[in-house]
């Protein structure tokens, strides 16, 4: 079993480039997206454990220069198309 989460994150004026290229060394950061709004970036973080994703939060992300805040979204349940579409084939 694995933790995924979303990421959401506010950066210094200008800094959103910056802090995606440094987001995206990280190996357990599958994703990343600049985004209008309330944040400006959003990153999709997946691990082995909430331990783990605590540490990547704590310890790998907000330790980026440029980073003011984050807010970790955790992942209950998804529904991945590749996944659904597998079920449904070995049902039939």
């Amino acid at each position: 079993m694995f933790s995924k989460a979303f990421v959401l994150i506010n950066t210094e004026l200008g800094e959103e480039e910056p802090v995606c290229e440094e987001l995206n060394k990280i190996p357990e950061i599958k994703e990343t997206n600049i985004v209008y709004g309330m944040y400006d970036i959003v990153a999709i973080v997946e691990c082995t454990n909430i331990p783990t994703l605590k540490d990547i939060v704590s310890q790998s992300i907000r330790e980026i220069e440029g980073i003011q805040k984050t807010l970790t979204l955790l992942c209950v349940s998804h529904n991945d198309t590749e996944v659904l579409q597998t079920r449904k084939i070995a049902s039939t």
